[in-house]
């Protein structure tokens, strides 16, 4: 009987009788990607969520000292204006608070452009350990977490500012047009510009940050692919968007839920950047595959599935391609037989009787094609009248004669029928 094995041994070394790992094994959808990316590795998730939640914090105490600053503003301006109590009496009191306030938060929304930065120097590491985890790479968080910084902190230094500029100029229109501070219709251009701004940004940096710790390439190549990826997967972009922040959104909608917003807080401190940096690899990398991987020569796509993953899909179009290109081989072109030659600026005599033996010649094929499908062709369906004009692919009319009454149309040697234009 063989002895039974400790409790260290079977959680580190799993069970003995499971079979051994394979290529084979490996997922073979992006979406399969992602569960043994998240759910089966929670423990690396934990610990890299940890990692970047402490680059986080800066962040968070910037957003926590406006929440209690806001809460004290509203007891303390006078935003109701003088009611006549008190002395002396104070003059567009209202105006004032509105003011006050405004420049209060134009300091609080300053302070998030530098803890966004340091925000997004966390990002590289977590990116670059994402984007080994993915490719089935080394796992030790720890050290690569600090090696992706140091290999990719100046993209994410610069994304990381324009991030924080354009949220900054964000909340400053919104905080100015709720306030009255600003004509109306300039404070509505300002807010709706710098929400397009944002939008695009933020679509642009799910394939920068991705793209950063990936590929090699200069700073206006990152950004100009960035866009480029950007707009030509806009929905399904937006639809990672969305479905990456779920956590951060319920987290907002169930606030005053208290337990279930516990909860929710709990599990985003826990694995929430970690889910986000997960989804945002995995699309990503699915978009690399298909616009970017197959361009670079000797670059290995699919990396980190199944050998024969997207093999599937891949035969398919081919096979579709093919049966394209063989329909198109089938069809006789135009530029086959004999063929007319275009008169120049200047011609002689000879040249017009070359074109003359040209258009007999054409006639001729004409006729012959025309011949060879009568035998298939039944009713007046293909009757053309005489004195109308056939126009061929070339462009050259040629008038219908006796030889072509009742015969069918033949599509392999001219495009459609027409009457000649006056």
């Amino acid at each position: 009987m063989q002895k039974r094995k400790g409790l260290i041994y079977r959680i580190t070394m799993g069970k003995d009788n499971l079979p051994d790992f394979t290529p084979d094994k490996l997922p073979g959808t992006r979406f399969a990607l992602f569960k043994d990316v998240f759910l089966r590795r929670l423990g690396v998730m934990f610990r890299l969520n940890i990692l970047v939640l402490l680059f986080a914090l800066p962040l968070a105490a910037v957003i926590i000292h406006y929440a209690l600053t806001g809460v004290m503003d509203n007891q303390m301006l006078p935003h109701s204006g003088n009611l006549g109590v008190g002395w002396p009496v104070v003059p567009d009191l209202a105006i004032m608070s509105s003011i006050l306030l405004y420049s209060r938060q134009i300091m609080l929304f300053a302070l998030t452009v530098p803890a966004i930065i340091i925000l997004f120097i966390g990002f590289s590491g977590g990116f670059y350990v994402m984007r080994r985890i993915v490719w089935g790479e080394g796992q030790t968080v720890f050290m690569n977490f600090f090696r992706g910084i140091k290999k990719n902190y100046l993209p994410f230094l610069i994304g990381g500012f324009v991030i924080g500029v354009l949220f900054f100029a964000l909340m400053m229109n919104l905080a100015a047009h709720s306030a009255g501070l600003m004509p109306s219709a300039l404070s509505v251009i300002g807010v709706i510009a710098t929400v397009i701004l944002v939008t695009i940004a933020l679509l642009m940096l799910v394939f920068y940050t991705t793209q950063a710790v990936t590929y090699k390439q200069k700073f206006l190549n990152l950004v100009k692919n960035s866009f480029f990826l950007a707009m030509g997967l806009v929905p399904q972009t937006i639809i990672m968007i969305i479905f990456s922040s779920l956590p951060i959104v319920l987290m907002f909608l169930l606030s005053n839920l208290g337990m279930f917003f516990i909860m929710i807080m709990m599990i985003v401190m826990m694995v929430g950047f970690s889910y986000i940096i997960s989804i945002w690899t995995v699309y990503a990398h699915w978009a690399f595959d298909r616009f970017i991987n197959g361009k670079i020569e000797g670059y290995e796509k699919n990396r980190g599935m199944r050998p024969d993953a997207g093999e599937k899909k891949e035969k398919q179009e081919k096979a579709k391609t093919e049966k394209v290109q063989k329909k198109i081989e089938d069809i006789t072109s135009i530029d086959e037989g004999a063929n007319i030659t275009p008169l120049g600026a200047s011609f002689s005599r000879a040249d017009l009787l070359k074109l003359q033996d040209e258009k007999e010649a054409v006639k001729k094929e004409i006729d012959e094609a025309d011949g060879e499908e009568d035998s298939e062709s039944t009713g007046d369906s293909g009757r053309i009248a005489l004195g109308e004009q056939i126009v061929l692919e070339e462009g050259e009319i040629v008038e219908a004669t006796a030889s072509t009454q009742n015969k069918p149309k033949s599509k392999s040697n001219y495009k459609f029928i027409t009457k000649k234009k006056k």
